[in-house]
This record gives structure tokens, sequence and C-alpha cells, in this order.
């Protein structure tokens, strides 16, 4: 079955290079073959650099305060998208020499933003000159290989980044949010607790299914809410229920029990449906409560 998916990295998505093929060759030795064959990425994309990941500088600023980022550059890297100096996956494998103007101009502002901070240019250009030949055949627009799998009835599953309450846009509560495409297209992503600005960088609700891959609202079918019997989060941030201490199972059982009666936020809930817009199904996944039982 897997031998017969295709992988897209779609627009919506910020691309660090280096960790994906890294991330590649790490699968490759517990069996992944012939990838390069189902593996597709936007030329829309933008790319996570290295010195892209001052965001744990940030971190350290902020102490106490901090978000609780992966420190990955994820967040800087949408901060170039939205400034508009940005480098693409297009930029990328176009002029190589535009390429390294854009590159030299967006490490030079980091630069002067953080002085600590020390890119080898040259080295750097360098290194993605080797790597924009080895992800060339994987590069397409992936809005049009949207449209034309859509129109040939194929089924295409979207996977959100986060959670619909971690969508820079909103943020209040609970777990997952999955729409269904004309019968062809499904999206399920995390809702999880947390408030601005303890959220991520893209939006991840379903209005990002639109903006993240291209795809027309026209294409939006029934959307699916499915919300666990308890609230999770990741990251820093506001979590007024969060246990500490379950050694005691009689604690556990206790406190999961309450989750389910009182802290399963049924307004906070609601208002994930509605700007989702949750039509038809609203699903408690009771089961959860007995998953796990720590000792």
């Amino acid at each position: 079955m897997a031998d017969m998916l295709i992988g897209l990295v779609c627009n919506g998505v910020v691309v660090h290079i280096p960790g994906l093929l890294d991330e590649l060759r790490q699968n490759e030795k517990k069996g992944l073959t012939e990838w390069e064959k189902r593996l597709i990425i936007s030329d829309r994309s933008h790319l996570v650099f290295d010195f892209h990941q001052v965001d744990g500088l940030q971190e350290q600023e902020k102490g106490v305060k901090s978000l609780g980022t992966t420190k990955k550059g994820i967040g800087p890297a949408y901060s170039s998208k939205a400034t508009r100096n940005g480098i693409r996956v297009a930029d990328l494998l176009g002029d190589f020499n535009q390429f390294a103007e854009k590159f030299q101009g967006l490490v030079d502002m980091y630069m002067r933003m953080f002085p600590m901070l020390n890119v080898d240019v040259q080295a750097e250009l360098t290194r993605y000159k080797v790597y924009a030949e080895k992800i060339r055949p994987l590069v397409t627009d992936t809005v049009s290989f949207l449209h034309h799998a859509l129109r040939s009835g194929k089924q295409i599953l979207v996977e959100g980044a986060n959670a619909a309450m971690l969508d820079i846009d909103f943020g209040k509560k609970l777990d997952l949010v999955m729409a269904h495409f004309s019968k062809k297209l499904y999206v399920g992503t995390l809702v999880s607790q947390g408030t601005y600005p303890y959220v991520t960088s893209s939006n991840c609700s379903i209005g990002g299914v639109c903006t993240g891959l291209g795809v027309p609202p026209r294409d939006i079918g029934d959307v699916i809410g499915v919300v666990k019997a308890y609230t999770t989060r990741v990251g820093d941030g506001p979590f007024p229920t969060e246990l500490n201490d379950v050694r005691n199972p009689f604690v556990y059982f206790a406190f999961t029990f309450v989750c389910l009666i009182i802290i399963f936020n049924v307004k906070t809930s609601f208002h994930a449906c509605s700007k989702n817009g949750n039509s038809i199904y609203f699903w408690l996944k009771i089961r959860d409560l007995l998953f796990y039982i720590p000792l």
C-alpha cells in the first residue's frame, strides 16, 4: 500500500533541506526504498536556513516567558516569508546568482539583528548548490498537481501542522479536526490548548488547507471534528489542568474522569467547530481514557 502513495510537501510548508535529506537517509536505513519516485516538493515552499534557528536565542532571552518552540527556525522562516524577504525553493532552482544575492541579503539582515551570529556565506552557497541538484527532480507545481489529482478522482489525505487551536490567528482548546473533501480529500489536524502568542507560525485550521495547498473552498465538503476526553498541549503557555505527578493509579483515574466531566470544555470545542465549519460529525474519543495507565 505504501508503495502506491505519493507524499507532497506543499507551498504552506517551510522546508529545511539538510534536515529533510537527513531524515530520508535515516529512513533508508530502516528499509525505505524508491522514495525519489514518491516525494514531491512545492516550488513555492519557503526555505528554512540554519541561521533561522536564532529562535533558540530568542527563547533564551524570554526566560520563563518562552514559547516552547522546537528551536528549528520555523518561526523566523515564516517571519521572512511575511516580510517578503524569504527565499523559496524556486529561487534555489532558478538563477543561482540571484539566489546567492538574496541569500547574502537575508544573512546580512540576520547578522545585524543578532551580532553574535556567524554565517560562512560561501560555504553555505556551496552546500546549497549541491542541494539544488539533489532536490531538482522532486520539485513541481503542487497546486496544479493537486487539482489534477482531484479531478482524476484520487483520494488525498492532508496532514495539518500542530493543532486548530494553535493556529496563529486563533487560540483556545482541544483535539482533532478533520475535513472531508467531496469524498476524495481528507484532512486531519490536532487541536490543543493555548492562546497567542503560545501558538504555531502558520494557519493550521481548515482555512490553511486552501492557502497551504491551493485547494479551492468549493472542494471542501463535510468537516468532521474529533475531540479527546482530556486536554493536551505542546510547548509552553497556559495549561491550568496540567498534572505533573501521575504515579498513583487512583489519582490518574480520578483526574481522568474529572477531565471528562469538567475539563472537557464544550464551549471551546464549539468554538473550534465554528471556525472550522464542522457540519455533520462531532466525535468524543472516550476510549482514550483507558489507553495508558502510568504506574
